[in-house]
């Protein structure tokens, strides 16, 4: 299957990390603000093959950071979208791929 195929086919499962979101937001940026909006989670989020259960969150932090991402981003997360096993990359990834200009 050539790239184009599988990126239409799964366009969630393409590559993101060196494509810009819809406003040009790439995994990088997006982990940069979330480091300097929530300092504390900073050291975690180095990880970027880490499930999200790594990050040890309670149920007021995960609040704050879907918090956050809303309005940083102007993304909504499923429970889905947001689920332990998911990795802090593919949450970035996601989250480049779905931010809307604010």
């Amino acid at each position: 299957m050539s790239p184009t195929t599988s990126a239409i086919l799964h366009p969630r499962e393409s590559s993101l990390e060196n494509e810009g979101g819809r406003n040009g937001q790439t995994t990088e940026s997006v982990a940069e603000r979330l480091r300097l909006c929530l300092p504390r989670l900073a050291p975690q989020l180095a990880d970027e093959s880490a499930p999200l259960a790594d990050l040890a969150l309670d149920s007021i932090d995960s609040v704050e950071l879907l918090c956050v991402i809303h309005e940083e981003f102007g993304v909504r997360l499923t429970e889905s979208e947001f689920h332990p096993r998911q990795t802090i990359g593919g949450l970035l990834a996601h989250i480049a791929h779905e931010a809307n200009p604010l």
